[in-house]
């Protein structure tokens, strides 16, 4: 099932998709190479969609990269591994923002299943954010301020 605002109206499809198709559809719309053996064999979830993906960017995501890109320019060595786990960070708190909307809706839908889905996703999302805080706040800060 897809919850979205742009999923088409009154339209019933056989296909299968799950949260890999979700990465399918971010490699396509930015001409990026499969990441993992499952996305790079998952459905495009951009087909059962009623917009044209390439047709608008997301300046939120544009903007992280941007700034990620800023942080690998501006920084060095051991600033640098504290600087790109600040980046990875700020991506990760905007995946959180999204899958928990996202998982919200579901809920409010009724559609309990796909909020299960949603919210383990959310859960993994989570998990990495405290990994990067753990890894800067234990090791990678320390160095960065000792270099700085």
């Amino acid at each position: 099932m897809i919850v979205s605002p742009f999923a088409r109206r009154a339209y019933v499809a056989s296909t299968q998709f799950d949260h890999t198709s979700i990465l399918r559809l971010i490699e396509w719309r930015w001409d990026l190479d499969p990441l993992t053996v499952r996305d790079a064999a998952a459905n495009n979830i951009a087909e059962e969609l009623d917009f044209n993906p390439k047709g608008k960017k997301c300046k939120g995501a544009d903007g992280l990269i941007e700034e990620g890109k800023e942080v690998m320019d501006e920084f060095e060595e051991d600033t640098l591994d504290a600087g790109l786990i600040g980046a990875a960070q700020k991506v990760e708190h905007y995946e959180i923002a999204a899958y928990g909307t996202v998982a919200a809706y579901a809920g409010i839908l009724g559609f309990t299943d796909d909020q299960n889905t949603l919210h383990a996703i959310l859960d993994e999302e989570k998990n990495t954010d405290r990994t990067l805080t753990d890894l800067a706040e234990k090791l990678v800060n320390k160095d960065a301020v000792r270099a700085a």
